[in-house]
């Protein structure tokens, strides 16, 4: 909880302001994931700081939302292609993303997939070398 709580402060998440007059805040919560080895063993645990976005009223706690995660359906998809091509995939956690990405490739003719849900990353393709690219690896 301490890293992840650290990590949206140093990232400028928020700012600890007093709650305006005719403001309501809203509650939050701790969410605990543990990420287990390929093998079942644990890795690591995770806390996630959420806030409870079903006591929001539309037009007066928000108004818009941006949810750039891919959906599971497309997560099949990708994965059932990755399988049939025999490419190879790679999954990251992600403990904080805070940057904007702008990206235009030509290689050839290889393919690059990245696939984002909430904390975790999918890269997968026909170019490996661009994927340990964008893996830093």
């Amino acid at each position: 909880m301490t890293r992840e709580f650290e990590t949206l402060y140093a990232n400028h998440t928020w700012d600890l302001v007093p709650l305006s007059a005719g403001k309501r805040a809203i509650g939050c919560k701790w969410v605990y994931k543990v990420k287990h080895k390929a093998d079942g063993t644990v890795e690591r645990l995770n806390a996630i700081l959420v806030v409870k976005s079903y006591t929001q009223q539309a037009s007066v706690d928000y108004t818009e939302t941006f949810s750039p995660v891919i959906k599971m359906t497309t997560v099949r998809a990708l994965i059932g292609t990755t399988v049939m091509k025999g490419w190879e995939m790679y999954q990251l956690d992600v403990n904080s993303f805070s940057m904007e990405i702008y990206m235009r490739r030509k290689k050839g003719n290889s393919v690059v997939f990245v696939a984002v849900y909430v904390d975790d990353v999918i890269l997968t393709g026909t170019d490996t070398e661009e994927i340990f690219s964008l893996k830093g690896s």
